[in-house]
């Protein structure tokens, strides 16, 4: 799993530095299709590339952008209770969106979903500058910021509380 996900940064800095065309993208990504990962969609760029494996098909890996606003929320697991720093999904990758409700459906308490039907996500923004921190924390539901994060693979059971799937890369 390393292995591709370095496959998805090396892509992904390639598309981005030297701005190559799709034949050299193809290239770098049947490489890593030969692991059992499909790409999701038609395309990947340096915005949007989530591939899935057929054994974990509710898990979408790879980088996506999405738009939404900052909440807080109150969540406990484990006997343990916090304030987690959460994302409202307003849009984005329909197939990553997708992906999280029915996680949700199935009983996954990673994420939750508000009166809206709307994924919400934890989010750790302690990797963040001060000021990019500072515009996902002041985004709303009429201020909306976009994110462009990298899903990471399942974890093992008993994740722990405000636990993160997603790593922020870039805030818009």
């Amino acid at each position: 799993m390393k292995k591709f996900l370095f496959g998805i940064v090396i892509t992904t800095l390639t598309l981005s530095i030297a701005h190559c065309s799709s034949p050299q993208a193809t290239e770098t990504l049947s490489a890593t299709q030969e692991t059992g990962y499909t790409l999701v969609g038609e395309r990947c760029d340096v915005e949007n590339c989530l591939f899935i494996n057929p054994t974990e098909q509710n898990f979408p890996i790879g980088v996506a952008t999405i738009t939404g606003y900052y909440v807080q929320l109150e969540r406990s697991a484990f006997e343990q209770t916090k304030q987690c720093d959460s994302f409202v999904l307003t849009e984005g990758s329909p197939a990553l969106i997708q992906s999280l409700l029915s996680l949700i459906e199935s009983g996954n308490t990673v994420y939750t979903k508000n009166d809206l039907n709307q994924a919400v996500i934890s989010l750790d923004l302690s990797t963040l500058a001060v000021p990019e921190k500072e515009q996902v924390i002041l985004s709303g539901a009429s201020r909306p910021v976009s994110l462009t994060l990298l899903a990471t693979g399942p974890t093992a059971q008993d994740a722990p509380v405000c636990f993160s799937h997603f790593e922020i890369l870039r805030v818009k």
